[in-house]
């Protein structure tokens, strides 16, 4: 299915659970799609097989951010997906600092 600007959309997470998601623009031809997510008031990059499903065309197609946040380089998720079809959203990173202490 093809998402727009201004769709609601619901969005599943890693633990799990169901979010709404306003989408306001899409990137790599639409594979990622920059969102507002209603429950937490914040914004993400979320992938397109993480949307459950489409709950309202054309929602709010005038939702007002800051386009400043569009300034970011995303090279790095359209790599990840290219290379790996995956983009790690929810990632952790090891903590280098242990594996120093360990080698001593």
């Amino acid at each position: 299915m093809k998402y727009e600007k201004g769709d609601l959309v619901a969005i599943k997470t890693l633990d799990s659970r169901t979010q709404t998601a306003i989408i306001l623009d899409g990137f790599s031809y639409n594979k990622f799609f920059y969102c507002y997510i209603v429950e937490e008031g914040s914004y993400k990059l979320i992938y397109l097989k993480e949307i459950s499903f489409l709950i309202s065309k054309d929602f709010s197609p005038d939702f007002e951010y800051d386009e400043d946040l569009f300034s970011l380089d995303y090279a790095y998720y359209e790599a990840c997906f290219d290379i790996y079809s995956y983009a790690p959203f929810y990632s952790f990173f090891a903590d280098d600092d242990e594996d120093d202490s360990e080698n001593d």
